[in-house]
């Protein structure tokens, strides 16, 4: 089971998934629901406050699997910390959109790259 409370005048999300607890900086925008686990976005209501590396898949036992840092540091370059404002899943896996204009497609379940698109 899956539920959340937001904070919103501190801008921080606690997460509930089986019995655990988890707390993020940011806003939940966005969630999305596969077999094995969760994949969350998180935002602010003002642009220059967001956190980086705001997009999480946390698995059903509510261990998170891994952060979008992770999956992408070999890839960024020397861009470590990268905020991304959208995601949405599509038939080839999960697309990422960076502020800086690059679209990543990512095996959600492995947390792999599969690959990216500049867009810019």
């Amino acid at each position: 089971m899956f539920s959340f409370e937001t904070d919103m005048s501190n801008a921080k999300t606690q997460i509930r998934v089986a019995d655990k607890q988890l707390d993020f900086p940011g806003i939940l925008q966005r969630m999305i629901e596969l077999s094995t686990c969760y994949i969350v976005l998180f935002g602010h209501w003002q642009l220059n406050c967001c956190t980086d590396n705001n997009i999480y898949a946390i698995d059903k036992n509510g261990d998170i699997l891994w952060n979008i840092q992770d999956v992408l540091s070999e890839h960024l370059g020397n861009r470590k910390d990268v905020w991304y404002p959208q995601m949405n899943m599509t038939p080839e896996g999960l697309s990422v959109l960076s502020y800086h204009g690059i679209r990543y497609l990512l095996d959600p379940k492995q947390g792999q790259l599969i690959r990216k698109q500049f867009v810019k």
